[in-house]
């Protein structure tokens, strides 16, 4: 497998410390590496419109534009690139929902966790580009199971909800269960919801990243909760 990584530290010595580790994972993992360092956000900008990014190791503090300020001009392109914070300060996790952040790795970087991120990261990469088949009225369309944000029971047809349009599907929900697998769960008898795209979970009800909210069965709360921490 190849995978793309850049790392944006406006550090000499933590880009060259992470970068090492890095090379030791890709190296571990038996993936060829295409690593990428920038000393700024600014020059990691200029050169990221002509690259394809699979993960971005982006320190939080950086000079006139820091690392969040980096992710959010990088989520307006790109929903695929796994972004991974690097900050001595546990104050900007709440920012990283807004840009979908994979984790926050707070400094000094330990071998084990960076291990540990970089293994989600690839398993997230494999689960975006994995497509899908569906039968639509008009015809056999091929979707990016990441793009589908839920689907609902609409009349006697399933709508699919996806970030490009909706679609409508003469299945069955249990069928549509069956073919997108267990990163969706059925929050609800007229809901089946990717929980990647989950922002916030309530007591009756699931916000989407979009700011969609869906109905959570009472019942379900629990199990709602599990599925959100093992699929994040």
């Amino acid at each position: 497998m190849d995978i793309s990584l850049a790392i944006c530290d406006d550090e000499n010595i933590e880009r060259e410390y992470l970068q090492q580790l890095v090379a030791d994972w890709a190296k571990s993992k038996n993936l060829r590496l295409k690593l990428l360092l920038y000393p700024s956000a600014e020059a990691f900008l200029f050169a990221y419109w002509d690259l394809s990014v699979d993960i971005a190791l982006l320190d939080i503090r950086m000079g006139d534009m820091d690392g969040i300020a980096l992710a959010k001009r990088l989520r307006q392109e790109d929903n695929r690139v796994q972004i991974v914070f690097i900050t001595g300060l546990p104050d900007f996790i709440a920012d990283g929902y807004e840009v979908d952040a994979l984790h926050y790795l707070m400094k000094p970087v330990s071998n084990e966790k960076l291990t540990y991120v970089l293994d989600r990261a690839v398993k997230r990469l494999a689960i975006k580009e994995s497509l899908v088949l569906l039968p639509l009225k008009d015809g056999i369309r091929r979707l990016s199971v990441a793009s589908i944000r839920y689907i609902e029971v609409f009349s006697h047809d399933l709508l699919i909800h996806t970030d490009q349009s909706d679609f409508s599907v003469k299945i069955t929900m249990s069928e549509m269960g069956k073919t997108l697998g267990l990163e969706f769960f059925r929050c609800h008898r007229s809901f089946l919801v990717n929980m990647r795209r989950v922002r916030k979970i309530t007591k009756s009800s699931l916000e989407m990243d979009n700011g969609d909210v869906l109905p959570l069965s009472r019942k379900l709360v629990t199990k709602a909760m599990e599925a959100f921490l093992e699929s994040h």
